[in-house]
């Protein structure tokens, strides 16, 4: 009798792999949506660089990725998100003082923003009106960063007497160099802050009553678009990389 016993080996391999499919889509999908959040992360700092005028470090680094399946730790560390919906980026908040999330806020949907610390100690000495903003002067000197420096607000908040233990700077440059609350003509409403330099007078900061800031860092929507281009990409390369195990 002629007889032949069909080698199944290969079959039952793949069958078993068949049976661990729920599970590898499962991978691939938050592997995906990883690679994704990478993408949008990236992608959010360009527009970052693109839409202000040279953002500092600590601007960038506030942009943190929100990774799916991690451990949640939104202050001192990253915050990942324990599912798949909350996984994306995010600016961080501080519970006090300025945050990243304070200075972006502004430029992503426009309208006014929180006053900083030196507006409310310029304003709690009555340098600064009630309410009231300091907006850096246009040609005053300015950091890399477009900032006036630390130094020089540590010096202006001395003369101005807001800070009684800042030292001044170097005796010369005192004596160089002194910060004035100005008023308006005839009038008692400080209007900006004026530094002398010799004979000269530069405006340090102009006080305004309110300020509203046009939408310019398209957040949501680079978001939203690398999104529906990287998402769908990410997922069929790494389903497919399972499936040629088959």
């Amino acid at each position: 009798m002629l007889a032949m016993k069909l080698d199944t080996s290969d079959l039952d391999r793949k069958f078993a792999l068949l049976m661990e499919m729920p599970g590898l889509i499962e991978k691939a999908v938050v592997g995906a949506m990883s690679e994704t959040v990478n993408d949008v992360h990236a992608a959010q700092i360009q527009e970052m660089k693109l839409s202000f005028d040279r953002p500092t470090p600590w601007l960038q680094k506030g942009l943190i990725k929100a990774l799916p399946y991690g451990k949640d730790r939104q202050f001192g560390g990253k915050r990942l998100g324990q599912t798949l919906a909350k996984s994306g980026t995010y600016f961080e908040e501080f519970p006090t003082g300025r945050s990243p999330n304070d200075v972006v806020r502004p430029h992503v949907y426009g309208g006014s923003r929180r006053q900083k610390a030196n507006e409310k100690r310029l304003q709690s000495i009555g340098a600064l009106p009630q309410g009231g903003y300091a907006i850096m002067g246009r040609e005053y000197p300015r950091n890399n960063y477009g900032n006036i420096p630390g130094s020089v607000y540590s010096r202006m908040l001395a003369d101005l007497g807001t800070i009684p233990t800042a030292k001044a700077g170097k005796k010369r440059e005192a004596k160089s160099a002194k910060f004035f609350v100005m008023t308006a003509e005839g009038s008692s409403v400080p209007t900006h802050i004026a530094e002398r330099v010799g004979k000269e007078l530069r405006t340090v900061l102009v006080f305004a009553q309110g300020v509203n800031y046009q939408k310019r860092y398209q957040y949501h929507k680079v978001g939203k678009d690398q999104l529906a281009y990287s998402l769908p990409r990410h997922f069929d390369r790494i389903l497919n990389r399972y499936m040629s195990r088959l």
